[in-house]
């Protein structure tokens, strides 16, 4: 039987259908006795690597694949592997079985209409032939089209419905697609920001640095060289311990001090010797790191100051040494929505493990230098929809869900729900997409999860907005509360995760493309118009300022100013002599009118820029103009605007 030391339980499913397509490329008997195991240590990407093994006669046939699963849990029903064998391939396998070929056909007809819609813009959808090419291939395979091999599978099922069981696992079809030609963006993203790859380089790099100060702050800085005194401090008792330790376990042994130095690095950069690292005696390596864990727990202090400085270090460098490519992948980012928004077709599920990046494989990673040399395309379809009414008048329900780091709540709602309350359906079905590509972008930057607490609050609102469209008369009002629970959390989120990393948004700047400012400056204004009425309505509604001139005065006021009179109002016990709770009930008015100024100037400022005739615009400022937009459209038309202060 095959072995089960698998990482995730859908895992194995998915090893043991490669080990029968395995023994199918051997011409072993079905009943052939077949194992798998997984090898360590895993790849450092986290996939894993397995080894099959088919005994043909007296003999065991082995080759290797490698597995992973993609992205984190989400509602966008399958659940995605990667998987390298033969070739890169992605596997989705859905959560409800499909068994019926029929209805696999017309899942793969979908797609295939997707995709076809959105071309000549990269696309990736399942095909049959994927898998069946690698169990029955014809003559000439690699030159013929596509479309052309995909039929001659199609005829091949129909006349030989044995092979059927190859596009099936656990007895349910599965979807397979063909990364061969294109990369991950998400790999490509991860590897700019991986510190587990770019720490113990940067320490292995540099192994006499930390023995000269006056080298330690010329690279890390001045304020850091009291980091490397202490270091040596540390490295100096490390040094005593192991001495002691030869002295005691293999007398006579000599031990140069560049090796224990190199020992030391190695223990720094978070790793650890195993017994083939050592050409001593047996226990060597053992006695070793048990010597290092206990130095580094008493030393807790200086060498994670270490550690973190490294990183920070680290961070810092690889974002100035891929300012272009994040800068790049950015502008096709921008490029993709702007496709998707001429075309019609609204994806639902944007997310890094859902995105390729196509260019000439021989001139990777070169190619991400240039944003011209290469575009973003789309893997799985699954979730998305063409914003086209049918023959009947309507428009196809998607499924819904979405991944909740990069969802809102509008990913749970049926088309009618969301046409009845939003009016313009196609916007909100655009901007589910445009909020993903907030998240995506702070994450190229940064290397970290914008919306993580938000993506929590939506997993626990999501059974209230169900509950909530099922009962009738009350869908509204539980909306409304979803909405105002889920935007408060992402606001408080954005608002503090952009002002921490704003440094690092301000340094990448990108170009955006004439496709893109054409979709972008039309509801730029039309959002920006809506914010003006909303601030001229919003000081006639009002009743804590009265006069003329104050209000005139408000109305004229920019967002700073707003923000200092409502600081004085806080604070001067006698300002505009009110009462306390009329102060109160002026400074709820104030909040929300210092937040739809600040709206109003991050549209207009991001107008101004878009409409230059190289259009060049910050990340801060990109991603501050896509979330306001997204915020307006999906909460503060509809219900009111959300100060992140209260």
């Amino acid at each position: 039987m095959p072995k089960t030391d698998v990482v995730h339980k859908g895992q194995k499913i998915v090893v043991e259908h490669f080990l029968k397509i395995f023994k199918a490329q051997k011409g072993a008997d079905e009943n052939a006795e077949a194992v798998f195991e997984k090898l360590e240590p895993s790849s450092p990407d986290g996939n894993h690597i397995y080894e099959l093994r088919v005994k043909m006669g007296d003999e065991w046939a082995s080759r290797r694949m490698t597995l992973g699963l993609i992205g984190e849990e989400s509602g966008s029903r399958s659940r995605c592997y990667y998987v390298i064998y033969d070739n890169h391939l992605v596997i989705k396998v859905p959560p409800f079985p499909i068994k019926n070929y029929k209805t696999y056909q017309q899942r793969l007809r979908r797609e295939a209409a997707i995709a076809r819609r959105l071309a000549p813009r990269e696309c990736l959808v399942p095909q049959i032939s994927t898998i069946l090419k690698k169990v029955h291939p014809f003559h000439g395979d690699a030159a013929k089209p596509s479309a052309e091999l995909e039929k001659n599978y199609m005829e091949l099922i129909k006349e030989n419905p044995e092979y059927r069981q190859y596009l099936q696992i656990q007895g349910a079809y599965a979807f397979f697609m063909d990364l061969s030609k294109y990369f991950f963006l998400k790999h490509i993203v991860d590897s700019m920001h991986d510190p587990l790859r770019n720490i113990p380089k940067e320490i292995m790099n540099h192994p006499e640095i930390i023995w000269n100060n006056t080298e330690f702050q010329a690279r890390y800085g001045q304020a850091n060289g009291v980091v490397c005194d202490e270091l040596q401090t540390v490295y100096t008792t490390f040094e005593s311990r192991v001495r002691e330790y030869f002295g005691l376990n293999q007398p006579g042994t000599a031990v140069e001090k560049f090796q224990i130095q190199e020992w030391f690095l190695i223990f720094l950069s978070n790793d650890r010797l195993n017994a083939g690292d050592i050409q001593m005696k047996s226990g060597t390596a053992s006695g070793l790191n048990g010597i290092a864990n206990k130095l580094f727990r008493e030393k807790r202090k200086p060498v994670e100051t270490y550690r973190k400085m490294v990183a920070s270090y680290v961070t810092n460098k690889g974002l100035t040494r891929n300012k272009a490519q994040i800068s790049g992948m950015i502008t096709n980012l921008l490029d993709l929505l702007a496709w998707l928004y001429r075309k019609k077709v609204a994806m639902r599920d944007l997310k890094p493990d859902n995105l390729l990046v196509a260019g000439d494989p021989s001139k990777f990673p070169q190619f991400l230098e240039s944003a011209s040399l290469y575009s973003i395309g789309l893997i799985d379809v699954e979730t998305a929809v063409w914003l086209e009414k049918d023959e009947n008048g309507q428009i196809a329900q998607p499924a819904l869900g979405g991944t909740p780091s990069y969802a809102t709540p509008t990913h749970t709602l049926p088309n009618k729900l969301i046409q009845g309350i939003y009016g313009d359906f196609s916007l909100i079905l655009h901007l589910q997409d445009w909020y993903a590509a907030i998240a995506m972008v702070f994450n190229m930057v940064t290397g970290k999860r914008l919306f993580k607490e938000t993506a929590k609050k939506l997993i626990t609102i999501k059974k209230e907005i169900k509950r909530g469209v099922n009962a009738k008369g009350r869908a509204n009002d539980v909306l409304r509360k979803a909405s105002q629970v889920f935007w408060f959390e992402a606001s408080q989120e954005f608002e503090q995760k952009t002002d921490q990393q704003r440094i690092k948004l301000n340094y990448i700047s990108m170009i955006v493309s004439p496709d893109s400012r054409d979709m972008l400056l039309p509801v730029i204004r039309e959002t920006h118009q809506y914010v003006v009425k909303a601030i001229q309505e919003h000081i006639l509604r009002q009743t804590s300022f009265k006069s003329q001139k104050l209000k005139k005065s408000l109305h004229a006021a920019t967002y700073m100013k707003v923000n200092r009179f409502k600081s004085k109002l806080s604070t001067d016990p006698a300002a505009l002599k009110m009462s306390a709770e009329e102060k109160e009930k002026a400074l709820v008015v104030l909040d929300d009118l210092e937040l739809l100024k600040k709206q109003a100037e991050q549209l207009s400022q991001a107008e101004k820029r878009l409409k230059k005739s190289v259009a060049i615009i910050s990340s801060y400022d990109l991603l501050h103009c896509l979330f306001t937009i997204v915020l307006i459209n999906m909460h503060q038309k509809i219900w009111g605007p959300i100060s992140p202060g209260r």
